[in-house]
């Protein structure tokens, strides 16, 4: 729980996010628990047993988080300009 405490408030004071991502991508889980069709939460580490953890996490340092949420929902404004005949789109 103290390190808990602890990540909270370093994501609190901190002004930059560093993201290392390993395995099977932890933060991809936490997403797939708030889309509409979520997949089984269980994780197989010493740290985390569920990824409804991390949502957990994510809700403690930046408030609730409506539940489902839309598939652009993660994306938030990035999707714009992508799409069909623009760059960055894989349907071209």
């Amino acid at each position: 729980m103290a390190d808990r405490r602890r990540l909270k408030e370093e994501l609190r004071n901190s002004k930059r996010i560093t993201i290392f991502m390993s395995g099977d991508v932890m933060t991809g889980r936490g997403i797939d628990q708030v889309l509409p069709h979520p997949g089984d939460p269980l994780i197989h580490e010493s740290y985390m047993k569920s990824a409804a953890g991390y949502v957990k996490i994510a809700e403690e340092v930046n408030g609730p988080i409506q539940q489902p949420v839309s598939f652009s929902y993660i994306w938030g404004g990035r999707t714009r300009g992508i799409g069909p005949g623009r760059t960055g789109s894989q349907d071209n």
